[in-house]
């Protein structure tokens, strides 16, 4: 057999590779900061967290847990910036669910918790961050809408200046 030969033989018997790709019909699209569009599991953190500037993911994150930022940001410094905000969302829902066990135990045994409820807490504390992204998604939609009249304009104009041929 020559060297071709075994070559093709090789190749034949080789498997096709399996290529595995995540379910996205479950998932919501978002915008993120920067404008873009954006896919997330629709869950209460992500809702909480879309639009959220890093800086900001990590400013929710801090107050949700009780740990300093700087302390965060030197946990998650060698990630890049996608696998800081799910560290983030994963740390914020860890607590969340800290909050509804205990809420819930309180609740089965017949007592008043003596915290409120994670979906409670994360609105809560959501509450401003979600101010600051629908003013920026406001200022957005503002400076788009004067773009496009500026559009139309300078198109009306240059029509009117076109000599019309009778």
């Amino acid at each position: 057999m020559s060297d071709l030969e075994q070559a093709v033989a090789q190749t034949e018997s080789v498997p096709a590779k399996t290529r595995i790709a995540a379910n996205t019909e479950k998932y919501q699209k978002a915008k993120s900061a920067s404008g873009s569009v954006s896919l997330n599991n629709g869950d209460r953190v992500a809702t909480a967290m879309s639009g959220l500037t890093l800086d900001e993911a990590y400013e929710l994150a801090a107050e949700v847990s009780a740990t300093g930022i700087d302390d965060l940001r030197a946990k998650y410094a060698h990630l890049n910036i996608g696998q800081q905000r799910m560290n983030l969302g994963n740390r914020i829902r860890g607590v969340l669910n800290k909050l509804d066990k205990a809420y819930d135990a309180a609740k089965d045994a017949g007592k008043e918790p003596e915290s409120v409820s994670g979906t409670v807490y994360i609105e809560q504390l959501a509450a401003p961050f979600r101010e600051k992204v629908e003013a920026r998604e406001a200022e957005a939609a503002a400076v788009k809408a004067q773009k496009e009249a500026e559009r139309q304009a300078k198109a009306l104009a240059a029509a009117k200046a076109e000599p019309t041929a009778e």
